[in-house]
């Protein structure tokens, strides 16, 4: 059997959900394509779902929907590819942050293997004085994740997002979230201290973007840290 068949309970777990949720154009085209015997005998991969999914745009609005009923990374992967997102190496355009002309080289980064987007498999973190409506600097922010949390997401999730902004929670644009994953240097002569600085994603006008701060500088309490809610969703 193809390592990329799915067990029958699975497929008809899925095709319920992408029959629920998916677009008439891709329920018409699994009635078309996707032969009855070929569900009966459990010979469905994932394959040809992600081929009729991408010849009828039917997993526009189905990533909540499908990753709720699929326990495997790898199978979300397999159906939805630009859910995966590779967070080891750094990309060439985060190798250096620019801001105001000044160009910083990254200071530290954290790889993570591969991670598979899904909002409950990360969660934003408040320290407990931001808890309660008070300031905080980026340093304690930063201090406190890396005592709970051995891995931490970095600017390649960073740079997913901003690139899948569409998958980006709602709720999310009252904040202004940091990736403490990957640090900058910092110029003692612009910020007058050698602190380093980390991007955070932010929402205006419309849309989301990233600014560059010192850890070194005082932030509001709405400006959590991004992290993994459960190992779960790396591999």
């Amino acid at each position: 059997m193809n390592t990329d068949d799915l067990s029958l309970d699975k497929i008809e777990r899925l095709i319920t959900t992408l029959v629920k949720a998916g677009s008439d154009a891709f329920v018409q085209g699994l009635i078309d394509r996707v032969p009855p015997t070929a569900i009966k005998h459990g010979r469905v991969t994932l394959g040809m779902i992600r081929h009729l999914l991408d010849q009828t745009g039917g997993h526009t609005n189905l990533p909540e929907e499908i990753l709720a009923q699929i326990n495997r990374p790898e199978e979300v992967a397999a159906l939805v590819p630009e859910l995966l997102i590779d967070c080891g190496e750094l990309p060439a355009y985060y190798k250096t942050a620019v801001h105001n002309s000044h160009t910083y080289p990254v200071s530290q980064h954290h790889p993570s293997g591969k991670v598979i987007w899904r909002p409950d498999l990360f969660q934003l973190y408040f320290t407990p004085a931001q808890l309660k409506g008070q300031p905080v600097t980026g340093e304690t922010i930063y201090r406190r994740v890396r005592l709970v949390a051995k891995d931490i997401p970095n600017v390649c999730v960073l740079k997913w997002l901003l690139e899948h902004q569409q998958y980006i929670p709602v709720d999310w644009q009252q904040y202004q979230i940091g990736f403490f994953g990957t640090t900058y240097k910092s110029d003692g002569a612009f910020y007058g201290h050698t602190i380093p600085q980390v991007f955070w994603l932010q929402y205006s006008s419309g849309r989301w973007d990233k600014v560059l701060k010192s850890l070194g500088r005082s932030v509001e309490h709405k400006h959590p840290a991004i992290m993994y809610a459960t190992p779960s969703s790396r591999r």
